[in-house]
């Protein structure tokens, strides 16, 4: 074989739409290869339920072999794998590929478990772990990223974030939050990186409220709303709503800062920048997130870029997500665990 060709393997179908959609692109790339397909053991049943496609007629559809441990796809030699599996054991997955030197996207997202996330930070590896935040590639915060960088709003003072996403509740596994983290565990990702991404600071105490409006079988909150400050006394306001079923915008951002302020709902244009000077309007938007995280981690690889969601960041994450329940479940403020690595 070319040792020009990179193998990656595909790990679990239960995050069907990562597990297919990702996979498929990769089989349309120049110098890639499929390396196998590994269901976990799952039924037809179940893989169907999550990913329209049974793990069988997904191989012959790759033209990949089917194996059904991950030791057999280890043997298939993958220089990297794709972990799609249920949420609660993403980090063993991606902790038995990075002991034997194979590269790790995992689909978003990591953890929810912040002990989970410090245990996988600890390893000593060489290889690359890519950890899934599709916003992070969304044209749009990529811009206002940018912006945030050259100074333009001039110091942040607030940032507001809203999260719009139906619960997901169609799989048993989506349902149990102890494996799929429920809402805040499978979306929470979306508010705690970008906060910490676009404001370059952590979280220092976070409140927070929470209550189960549509969703009783998911038995967890699926409706969010929480304040914080930042390090650096940057105002947060971050909510998730799983409960709006009509056409409404995904993610909603707000940033004030002195010189300006910069919003964007996702509608016709990527951002809308105002300030005392002038009122601008980002690119038109059109942005495929998922490819992108694809084509970064096989750039990452290649050792061309370095991990834009990183270990680092899913431990921050795991710990607001950790924060924010012990704030609703306490009805108090939380100063965030100080985490010494």
């Amino acid at each position: 074989m070319n040792s020009n060709i990179m193998k990656i393997g595909l790990v679990g179908f239960s995050q069907g739409s990562y597990a297919v959609n990702y996979t498929r692109y990769l089989s349309t790339l120049k110098k890639v290869e499929i390396a196998g397909i590994c269901d976990l053991g799952c039924s037809d049943k179940y893989a169907l339920e999550c990913a329209f496609i049974t793990p069988l007629d997904f191989s012959k559809e790759l033209d990949a072999p089917l194996v059904h441990t991950l030791e057999d796809l280890f043997l298939l030699e993958p220089h990297g794998i794709i972990v799609a599996n249920e949420t609660i054991d993403h980090c063993r997955i991606a902790a038995n590929a990075l002991q034997k030197d194979i590269h790790v996207f995992v689909a978003k997202p990591l953890t929810f478990i912040l002990s989970q996330a410090v245990s996988i930070k600890k390893m000593a590896s060489n290889s690359v772990l890519l950890c899934g935040n599709p916003l992070k590639y969304e044209q749009g915060i990529v811009e206002i990223k940018e912006l945030l960088e050259q100074k333009k709003l001039g110091n942040i003072i607030s940032i507001r974030i809203m999260i719009n996403h139906q619960a997901m509740i169609h799989q048993e596994w989506e349902r149990d939050p102890g494996r799929s983290g429920g809402p805040l565990g499978t979306y929470g990702i979306y508010l705690i990186d970008l906060v910490r991404w676009l404001c370059s600071s952590d979280m220092k105490t976070i409140f927070a409220f929470g209550d189960n409006y549509m969703y009783p079988q998911i038995g967890s909150y699926d409706n969010i709303s929480a304040v914080a400050k930042l390090d650096n006394n940057i105002m947060c306001n971050l909510q998730l709503i799983s409960t709006i079923e009509y056409k409404y915008p995904f993610v909603c951002l707000e940033i004030v800062g002195t010189d300006g302020t910069v919003t964007t709902n996702y509608d016709n244009y990527s951002y809308l920048f105002s300030s005392t000077k002038s009122v601008e309007t980002g690119s038109l938007r059109c942005s495929d997130m998922g490819n992108a995280e694809i084509s970064h981690f096989l750039e990452c690889i290649r050792g061309n870029s370095v991990e834009r969601c990183n270990i680092d960041d899913m431990v921050h994450v795991a710990n607001g997500i950790e924060a924010i329940d012990k704030s609703i479940k306490t009805g108090l403020p939380v100063d965030l665990e100080v985490i010494n690595m």
